[in-house]
């Protein structure tokens, strides 16, 4: 007999065969592929970027059957099997990414996460390259499940800041402590100064996804309403990536060559 688990495992993969059809045909939509170049051009600008339906319906019901089934207890998502790792690659998010980064790109690692309902905690400005042991330009793709604003747990950005060329000490989510034997310096005191900052910040619907420089400011509200707010997180490298430092508070899965043997696109 088959563990609940196995058989989870194997109604997801069923879910996106049954998909396989539409979603190969519209992987990435054809307005998405016309408007690639201009949204590359504000990414590379301002290191944030809307993308406006990002991923068609049926995989934005794929994804949250995924999360809804319970796998948003981890990163590395993609690591759970192969049906899996399609949820990035198969998508049209990879597609995207490589727009982005300029080229092939290193699929690192995947994750849902939900701000629940009463989640008054903010999460502190911070930048995702100081909490990652890598070397080489990044992004990040955010998804919305939920829609999403500013009363629910909308995220903020510091738009242009992925040009400060500053390296900033990672930051305990609840503490909001910076970790203060890591290398770098503080996140600069935005909320005291937000008129000297170009702050960024959009409404999005369902299928509506942020994309972000590795290196942009940006956080995350609380949640004090009764309504949910779910996101599909891709985290993406360039192809030329490298591991980086030990002082990172992440460690990467020490069965893994890194980057070697992480999902690329277009894959090999």
């Amino acid at each position: 007999m088959r563990s609940p688990c196995r058989l989870m495992l194997t109604g997801i993969a069923e879910i996106c065969l049954v998909a396989q059809g539409y979603a190969s045909v519209a992987q990435t939509p054809i307005r998405l592929l016309q408007n690639t170049r201009e949204l590359a051009k504000r990414f590379r600008r301002d290191g944030v970027v809307v993308v406006e339906n990002a991923v068609t319906p049926a995989w934005t019901n794929i994804l949250i059957r995924t999360v809804d089934a319970g796998f948003a207890v981890r990163p590395f998502v993609w690591r759970l099997g192969p049906a899996f790792a399609r949820l990035a690659l198969d998508s049209g998010l990879a597609d995207l990414a490589s727009a982005f980064l300029r080229g092939p790109v290193i699929l690192f690692y995947d994750e849902f996460l939900e701000k629940l309902p009463g989640d008054i905690v903010p999460t502190p400005w911070h930048v995702d390259c100081s909490y990652w042991p890598v070397q080489g330009r990044a992004c990040s793709i955010w998804l919305a499940l939920d829609p999403v604003d500013a009363a629910n747990g909308g995220t903020e950005y510091v738009a242009g800041s992925h040009v400060w060329n500053r390296r900033f000490r990672p930051t305990s989510v609840r503490q909001r402590e910076a970790w203060c034997d890591a290398p770098g310096e503080d996140i600069p005191d935005i909320d005291g100064a937000r008129d000297q900052y170009r702050l960024f910040s959009k409404a999005l619907r369902v299928g509506d996804a942020i994309a972000h420089d590795a290196s942009t400011v940006h956080r995350a509200r609380g949640n004090p309403t009764a309504r949910r707010r779910r996101a599909y997180i891709t985290r993406w490298l360039s192809a030329d990536a490298r591991e980086g430092s030990d002082s990172s508070p992440m460690a990467l899965p020490k069965d893994l060559r890194a980057f070697a043997d992480y999902p690329r696109w277009p894959p090999k």
